[in-house]
């Protein structure tokens, strides 16, 4: 979709008056989802590729193969492969790397770390962070500071590392999958992540089998990346399996 902004522009860097606007002026298109934080705002743009405006006149792109952002502090991104990188402060150990050494704000996006693997879902707050991954179990570190980790026994505890708060549920069939969207497209020889809705929330992502009826028009990966082949159109399917044992 396309972004649209309004208010003081020193705020975020928009290319609007030095008064600010009241209304509504288009400055981005082919968005697909928008963080505001640290005064600054990140952008994934439809062909998973992440974006930076603040005080640049013009969006810098900094980064491909992105799924999702947060970030406060510190930035997390999840890639298409399911890996979580971290970079920024990392006063308290939010990072997850083990140690209290920052890599500089949001630009040091080219010092990013890797820290997890199968990751579903990302929160990064002030001097905290969390996770799902895909078999629904949920991760934190960081401050525990107003029990931001999950630790209602320790409030001064500081996880440098991933922890495992809880197990995930074993679910091994969904109720109901849903797509987010009617249609997606792209261009010939790029690719686009198909968001999907599962019934229950916590199910695993990992026993959903796609299929396209015509593979030479576009496929389709196990993680939902739909990749374009050729100019046309085709239905791509998922398919799981429910509580009876029936696909």
């Amino acid at each position: 979709g396309s972004l649209w902004a309004w208010g003081d522009r020193r705020s975020f860097g928009f290319d609007l008056n030095d008064e600010g606007n009241t209304f509504p002026n288009q400055v981005m298109s082919d968005v697909r989802s928008v963080s505001l934080s640290g005064g600054a705002v990140k952008v994934i743009k439809n062909d998973n590729s992440l974006w930076y405006r603040s005080s640049y006149k013009t969006p810098q792109k900094i980064m491909d193969d992105v799924l999702s952002y947060s970030g406060c502090y510190a930035s997390y991104v999840i890639k298409t492969d399911g890996k979580l990188y971290s970079w920024g402060q990392n006063t308290s150990g939010q990072l997850g790397d083990g140690t209290k050494n920052s890599t500089g704000w949001f630009t040091s996006y080219d010092k990013a770390i890797f820290i997890l693997d199968s990751v579903q879902k990302v929160q990064g707050m002030s001097y905290a962070a969390g996770v799902m991954k895909t078999d629904g179990s949920i991760w934190t570190w960081g401050s525990n500071n107003g029990c931001e980790l999950g630790y209602s026994e320790n409030e001064n505890l500081e996880q440098l590392t991933p922890k495992l708060l809880f197990e995930g549920r074993d679910i091994t069939y969904i109720d109901k999958v849903s797509f987010q969207c009617n249609e997606v497209s792209t261009s010939v020889g790029e690719y686009i992540a198909l968001p999907i809705i599962l019934t229950p929330c916590y199910a695993n992502y990992s026993i959903i089998k796609y299929s396209t009826d015509n593979p030479s028009i576009a496929t389709i990966t196990n993680r939902g990346i739909v990749s374009a082949i050729s100019s046309g159109s085709t239905i791509i399917r998922a398919h799981v399996t429910d509580a009876n044992g029936v696909t």
